[in-house]
């Protein structure tokens, strides 16, 4: 508590410490939580710092309707430059938190 004067550490008389067992069900809890409300209400904590990356994430557990350009396999993403759709294997994450094939030139940046 008093770090740079003294190294005595402070805890209260009747405190829980961070590796028993209620908190660890909390800390198991509270994830179980974000991936229920990420398959429930299609939203993660991402969305927070950005709506653009957490719909890229949102988008690796939905079901995949397309055929990926370059590999024909599934795929539910689209180039945000040239609109061909593409997999997770060939998508590459650029400025913007947007998706773009490898046969784009911002891809290949």
């Amino acid at each position: 508590m008093f770090w740079p004067l003294s190294r005595e550490g402070f805890l209260p008389r009747l405190h829980v410490g961070l590796e028993h067992p209620v908190n660890l069900w909390l800390i198991y809890a509270g994830l179980a939580a974000v991936l229920g409300v990420a398959l429930l209400r299609k939203r993660t904590p991402l969305e927070m710092v950005s709506p653009k990356l957490d719909r890229v994430a949102v988008a690796l557990f939905q079901a995949k309707p397309l055929a990926c350009f370059c590999c024909g396999r599934p795929a539910n993403q689209r180039c945000g430059r040239c609109g061909r759709s593409i997999c997770a294997r060939h998508a590459r994450l650029v400025r913007g938190a947007d998706l773009a094939c490898p046969d784009c030139p911002e891809a290949r940046a």
